[in-house]
């Protein structure tokens, strides 16, 4: 499958915000790095970021459709702004309708190959209504992370204690000739009153302005192996045995392979795969949704009736009971979830769920076969047994009337 790696990353500017003079031009409208852009343009693009998890270079990321909202911020009085200069400007509440979000406040992340090794972003653009506003000055809104829980839970997100579901934009307007215009936007994590050019801003809802990778939306992928086992003096463990593998991956896609563990170029997007394993052998599967399940299934094609254990990780028992000619035996009716993350099923989406250790992450396949003793040879040598032990007593009841005479 080709690989379609979304671009990741932020664009970073660096930008002195000066009120009223030396504006400099950026040529792009998203957030700097210093969470400043000076523009002229209508509409701003804030990021919103992922920290992706998983044991390969490359994972299949989440499905997801984040909502936000923006609305005037509730400002102090006397809330003011001061630049380089010392310049002092008041800030107020944006008027009702003056920023937007495109797209109704929505940011879909479709399924794709994405590298563990950078943040998955997307973007919230925010447009401004010059219509709405009436004189100069900096008008502040609050945009608003409102994703339910929910959502976050069902495609396999987690969100760590903390996380901060607001920003607020500072929308700075000017005069031009007598046209009303826009000439620069400041993102911030809080609603400060004295900001100033030294105070933190912010560059969206993304790691840096979390304060690191961990502090932000997770979205961690779950690898599990199926093991086969033959023991017993009678077991063949260069048979073959036929397996069929059940996988419920949220939808998505991700990686398997027999032999060897999974890569980037094993990638599939089957519910259903068939394979065959003798002994020692392991099956690999990679890059799994955090509420994944999946079924494993053996047939016993020979003529012989092994004796089969099926065993979690964690030593737990599933099955352990004979397995005749052609018959097939699986995991359970219940589908074995990869993670302890849909554990109590009820959207919960701490980082603890998906952290902790589960036992089905490593299943194991064992084949007994013991020998038994040769068919007969009881029977065989059973009447030679009775006339030789006849032939003892007799001697015997012989000797003691011999002795009584």
């Amino acid at each position: 499958m080709k690989k379609r790696i979304r671009k990741i990353g932020i664009i970073a500017a660096t930008a002195t915000l000066a009120l009223g003079m030396n504006i400099t031009a950026f040529a792009d409208d998203q957030i700097g790095a210093d969470g400043t852009v000076t523009t002229t343009s209508s509409s701003i693009e804030i990021q919103k970021g992922i920290t992706v998890n998983g044991s390969l270079a490359y994972v299949y990321g989440p499905s997801v459709t984040y909502n936000y909202t923006v609305a005037p911020a509730a400002v102090e009085s006397g809330a003011g702004v001061t630049d380089a200069n010392g310049v002092k400007s008041v800030v107020t509440a944006g008027p009702a309708g003056g920023v937007t979000l495109a797209n109704n406040g929505q940011i879909t992340f479709a399924s794709e190959e994405v590298s563990t090794a950078n943040e998955l972003t997307g973007t919230i653009t925010a447009n401004v209504d010059i219509t709405k506003f009436t004189k100069p000055g900096i008008y502040r809104y609050e945009i608003t992370d409102i994703t339910s829980t929910e959502a976050l839970f069902n495609a396999g997100i987690t969100r760590p204690d903390g996380y901060d579901t607001t920003r607020y934009l500072d929308v700075y307007i000017h005069n031009n000739n007598g046209a009303l215009e826009v000439y620069g936007y400041v993102l911030a994590a809080d609603n400060e009153t004295a900001i100033t050019t030294n105070t933190t801003k912010s560059t969206g809802f993304t790691a840096d302005s979390e304060g690191g990778g961990a502090k932000t939306d997770q979205y961690t992928t779950i690898d599990v192996t199926l093991t086969k086992n033959v023991t017993g003096s009678m077991g063949d463990i260069n048979h073959e045995f036929p397996f069929a593998i059940t996988v419920d991956n949220n939808g998505l896609a991700y990686y398997g392979n027999k032999g060897t563990a999974a890569t980037t170029d094993n990638d599939m997007t089957d519910t259903a795969i068939t394979t065959t394993l003798k002994n020692a052998d392991t099956y690999y599967i990679a890059g799994l949704n955090p509420k994944a399940a999946v079924i494993y299934e053996e047939t016993n094609d020979t003529a012989d009736e092994y004796t089969l254990t099926i065993t979690k990780a964690d030593g737990t028992e599933l099955f352990n009971n004979k397995i005749a000619a052609n018959e097939a035996k699986n995991t359970g009716e219940a589908a074995l979830k990869v993670s302890n993350y849909d554990t109590d099923n009820n959207a919960q989406t701490t980082a603890a769920q998906i952290n902790a250790d589960n036992g089905n992450k490593a299943i194991t396949f064992t084949n007994n076969l013991e020998e038994i003793s040769p068919t007969g040879v009881v029977m065989r040598f059973a009447p030679y047994f009775l006339i030789l032990a006849a032939g003892i007593v007799l001697l015997v009841i012989k000797g003691r009337r011999t002795k009584e005479a």
